[in-house]
């Protein structure tokens, strides 16, 4: 690019008013070197991902609920609550003896419940 056209340039972009200063020859010019300067920042931004505008905050690591703790939050017995521990997708047997329940599985479930039970609440 000329030092001309550079000035010319640099006069414009630091005041967009000066644009009728610019002679006809140098304002086609510009505007041809102007378009493949756009088409390539299209190109570039285009090829990014683009970043979140505020940083995710890390999942809470799940909690696991204690039977009586899960019974109470699902409005059912602990009675209950072992009877149906198998058929319950949020169940962790620890060991032969020890249930526990998620704490994510069962909010996901009861909200899927929700939805789909119009709009009944479980706790």
């Amino acid at each position: 690019m000329s030092a001309e056209l550079g000035d010319a340039l640099g006069a414009v972009l630091a005041d967009p008013a000066r644009v009728s200063e610019v002679p006809r020859e140098q304002a086609l010019e510009l505007l041809g070197r102007l378009a493949a300067v756009q088409a390539a920042l299209v190109a570039r931004v285009a090829a990014e991902p683009t970043a979140p505008t505020r940083p995710e905050a890390a999942p809470a690591p799940d909690r696991l609920l204690r039977p009586r703790e899960a019974a109470a939050r699902l409005g059912v017995t602990v009675r209950w609550l072992y009877r149906h521990a198998d058929q319950l997708p949020y169940t962790r047997r620890l060991s032969r003896r020890v249930l526990r329940f998620s704490n994510a599985g069962m909010a996901q479930e009861m909200a899927g419940k929700k939805t789909l039970n119009k709009g009944r609440s479980y706790a």
